[in-house]
């Protein structure tokens, strides 16, 4: 109760904060070339008349538009300039208690001689955050503690999102989030999604989309929405790039590097990037568990403490070129890789107790798994522009393959009380994976009816796993295949869809409506051995799901905006979650997949309220079928750990967004959300229903002291939170950043520390087992220092945009297979 009014206070002191800005004054324009194409990235020096001291800088964003926002009464001269055209300079701008709100006409530059300011230098920053009627935005190289960090950390630092100690990422307090790269999905989950996030250098980002209800041009997969991270690309004509390299130091050493080239002329646009990482990292797990009989009297105790040492070196590149056939068409390849080589060592150190706490036994276990991962991902793509109505094709062909082999072995050696040996086991596996997909997609623009502006396409994908273990028992030095565990099994699905999206305004209502239809056709085989029959399945489903948008500007400038959604998704099982054979993950620790997990349903509406385009406040409600879970099974002394539709979830939240610039110097982005979740349903044959309300805030803030000094100081902090099974205690973190232009502003030189307190914990209980209680407890590697240096170089002329984009593809559904 105590949170929740402390939250309720925090709300209205920010709400009240902008609402005391009620008479600010801004300033809004947009900038085109001189044949309307609009121009993003121009710097914007904002004068004051009388006597042209600098009152503000700025820069277009990517439709050319800007605002400058908190201005006082007076009068005002523009300066616009940008490489390769003419210097702009305005005539002179009033604004005052009459005019509060000015919107300029269009601002075309003229080609001409670069635009040299030499009595002025602007220096245009972008935002950490932008919000659109569907998304928000992040702008990764806003956050100076970004330096050195890799992209799943970026995304731990976004509001809304939070990534757990094994890697999972929920968004406003839902799991199932799908993550794409570039518009196109990972198609991957877990542990393999976190090691091919940690392999992303944050400095080949640009920037991260977060959709908690996207619109029915993207797949309806994923029922906490979906997270687009883009990669850098060239937009400004000539050659330029920069380099990168970080040194890092938790409890081990880190290290990355990168290279990005662009390069832009009229008829193509090359871009090359390439990174090397080498990760060290450390976590320490200790569990408890208690078991009692049936008269809940306590029979026996078992605590186990793992070290893991994680040791990971990648290399990830990717290289595309786009030929403008002409100003309406373009044709575009692709192609990225990776492969990684993860290496983890587990020391594990494990205590039978009886009730009174006397010790029965130990196992003391050394087990490894020695990885291999690779993806090659092909693109086709292809954009034609028919007229200047919005008539607009697109098309994509992808073509990715991956390669997972996971070597594991397992050493057990048992004592007596007394450390007393006993007997010794050894156990070793080999799981390769091999997965392809093949997908091809089409998007069509157009006007209908003059007034309304529709979308419609198609797209069909193919998904084919092979997934392979073999377990063999080490007796005397040879090896013996085990049946139980050794399995095949081969998935394949194929997903046909199709949709169409309306969009139509009227006076100051915006409407979208959109429909997607999706048939999913798939199989499943599970190969048989000497001592298991094969089985099988197939399913054959089609569903609709509608979206709807509808929002209301309060003002003409649609500074103040109502905006209300809904949506309709699915959240389809990880492919290797079907795989029904059990996998060790020790000795007294399994996997299990379950071949009988069903699609999971949700309804998702939001209402929003934006301010003054600063704050923005939003009504949450979802309600989910079939609800998909990792549940926890007891068997003796034994836990088996497997997904399973534990029944329906009830979510309601609010979550408030604000941005507040304190002085020239200090700004603030404040994000905070308090979400209820309730849990009903069916567990092991025992009735489930829990549930619960947290907190989560993050603040980030941001300093520019001058002469190309910067920081940063940002956190996080999230109550004690209920997830089926799981009650997670409480956590917070700090960070902080230090950063330097240096080489006459080519070069910056950055100094930033994570979890500066190393007060990251994640810990709490697993509920519902019968006749036992459980407890864990991670220590993670989290407290590092960053030192990083990035170069540009290169050289820009004119501006040409794109005008199409890559076309969204699948949802990511791989998964480890160990």
């Amino acid at each position: 109760m105590k949170t929740l009014s402390a939250t309720i206070v925090t709300v209205i002191f920010l709400i009240n904060t902008a609402l005391g800005q009620a008479n600010a004054m801004r300033l809004t324009g947009s900038v085109t070339d001189d044949q309307g194409m609009p121009l993003p990235g121009v710097s914007l020096a904002l004068l004051h008349a009388s006597d042209s001291s600098l009152q503000k800088t700025g820069i277009t964003k990517e439709n050319g538009t800007f605002i400058f926002e908190d201005l006082k009464s007076g009068r005002y001269l523009l300066i616009a300039t940008y490489i390769g055209f003419k210097r702009y300079l305005s005539s002179a701008i009033n604004i005052d208690t009459i005019q509060q709100d000015v919107a300029l006409p269009n601002i075309k530059l003229q080609k001409g001689d670069g635009g040299n300011l030499k009595e002025l230098t602007v220096i245009g920053q972008k935002p950490f955050l932008e919000q659109k009627i569907d998304r928000t935005i992040v702008n990764v190289e806003a956050m100076v503690s970004n330096t050195g960090t890799n992209a799943l950390e970026v995304l731990q630092k976004s509001p809304g999102i939070v990534v757990d100690e094994n890697g999972e990422i929920s968004l406003k307090g839902k799991s199932g989030v799908v993550v794409y790269i570039d518009n196109k999905p990972t198609y991957l989950s877990g542990s393999q999604l976190a090691s091919y996030l940690k392999s992303l250098p944050a400095g080949t980002l640009e920037k991260i989309e977060i959709m908690t209800n996207p619109p029915a041009r993207y797949d309806a997969s994923g029922n906490a929405g979906v997270i687009n991270i883009l990669t850098k690309r060239a937009k400004i004509k000539g050659f330029n790039g920069n380099i990168a390299a970080n040194y890092s130091q938790g409890i081990y050493w880190r290290t990355d590097e990168s290279l990005n080239i662009n390069f832009r002329s009229n008829k193509i646009a090359i871009l090359l990037n390439a990174s090397y990482n080498n990760q060290n990292t450390f976590r320490k797990l200790d569990l408890n568990r208690n078991y009692f009989d049936a008269e809940n009297k306590l029979t026996s105790i078992f605590q186990q403490t793992t070290r893991f040492k994680n040791e990971s070196v990648s290399y990830n590149a990717q290289t595309r070129l786009d030929y403008y056939v002409s100003d309406k068409t373009t044709i575009g390849v692709a192609w990225s890789g990776l492969d990684t080589r993860p290496v983890d060592r587990r020391s594990i150190y494990s205590q039978l107790l009886s009730s009174t706490m006397k010790l029965d036994s130990t196992v003391e276990a050394a087990n490894a798994q020695f990885s291999k991962f690779t993806k090659s991902n092909f693109n086709l793509n292809f954009s034609h522009q028919f007229d200047s109505t919005g008539k607009l094709l697109t098309v994509d062909l992808d073509y990715i393959h991956y390669d997972i082999n996971n070597d594991l072995s397992f050493e057990n050696r048992l004592y007596l009380d007394g450390h007393i040996f006993k007997s010794e086991e050894k156990t070793v596996g080999e799981l390769p994976t091999g997965i392809k997909i093949y997908s091809a997609k089409a998007d069509y623009s157009f006007n209908l009816f003059k007034k309304i502006k529709a979308e419609t396409g198609v797209k069909t994908s193919y998904v084919s796993t092979d997934n392979q273990a073999s377990y063999f028992d080490i007796i005397d030095d040879q090896r013996v295949l085990d049946y139980d565990l050794s399995n095949q099994f081969i998935y394949k699905e194929n997903i046909n869809a199709g949709y169409i999206n309306l969009y139509r305004d009227i006076k100051r209502f915006s409407f979208q409506l959109g429909l997607r239809l999706e048939n999913t056709i798939s199989e499943g085989h599970q190969l048989g051995n000497a001592m298991k029959a094969d089985s099988s399945f197939k399913r054959d489903y089609t569903n609709l799901f509608p979206t709807f948008y509808m929002s209301y500007k309060l003002d003409s400038a649609a500074r103040n905006q109502l905006i209300f959604s809904y949506g309709r998704r699915i959240s389809r099982p990880y492919y290797q979650d079907l795989n029904p054979f059990i996998s060790p993950l020790d000795k007294f620790s399994y996997f299990a997949g379950n071949p009988f997990l069903k699609p999971e349903f949700s309804h998702n509406f939001e209402f929003s309220w934006f301010f003054k385009s600063k704050i923005l406040t939003t009504l949450m409600y979802n309600y989910a079928t079939d609800l998909r879970s990792e549940t926890i099974e007891q068997t003796n002394t034994t836990f088996i750990s497997r997904p399973g539709n534990i029944g329906t979830r009830n979510y309601k939240g609010i979550s408030v967004n604000v941005y507040q610039q304190f002085t020239k110097w200090w700004s603030a982005n404040i994000y905070t959300e308090v979400i209820n979740n309730h849990f009903n349903g069916m567990l092991y044959g025992q009735p489930l229903s829990t549930g619960g309300t947290y907190w989560y805030s993050n603040v980030n803030n941001q300093f520019r002291f001058g002469n190309g000094w910067s920081a940063e100081l940002s956190g996080f902090y999230i109550t004690k939170s209920v997830t089926a099974q799981f009650d997670k205690n409480s956590m917070w973190q700090l960070n902080t950043g230090l950063q330097k232009s240096v080489l006459k502003d080519k070069g910056t030189l950055k100094l930033s520390i994570r979890d500066i307190f190393h007060s990251i914990r994640s810990d709490g209980n697993i509920t519902n087992i019968a006749m036992t209680t459980a407890s864990f407890r991670n220590y993670l590697d989290t407290q590092v220092a960053t030192i990083g240096f990035v170069y540009n170089f290169g050289k820009n002329f004119n501006q040409r945009q794109r005008k199409t984009g890559s076309a969204q593809n699948e949802q990511n559904r791989v998964k480890d297979s160990n």
